[in-house]
């Protein structure tokens, strides 16, 4: 069984690769596990942004670009319930 780490983390976002996937900073943690670290979000599942066909492509596109809008707007981006997942 995978621990997980509870406590919240401020972290940089540096890029949104999908509608439930970021890339992120997380300060002070060593670059291997905290230099532009994939981050899938817990509990939201969108379609790939490649491949597939077009309907589910454009929907994965506007939901990217919706999570975007969301977290350009945030003042502070937290993880938190850390654990290792599947993908």
């Amino acid at each position: 069984m995978l621990s997980a780490i509870y406590l919240a983390i401020t972290v940089q976002v540096v890029s949104v690769s999908d509608g439930d996937t970021v890339r992120v900073v997380i300060p002070d943690w060593p670059d291997v596990v905290g230099l532009n670290i994939p981050v899938r979000i817990r509990g939201i599942d969108t379609a790939e942004t490649v491949g597939g066909c077009p309907k589910p492509r454009k929907m994965a596109l506007e939901a990217k670009t919706l999570l975007s809008k969301i977290l350009s707007k945030a003042q502070n981006i937290e993880i938190k319930n850390i654990e290792r997942g599947k993908w």
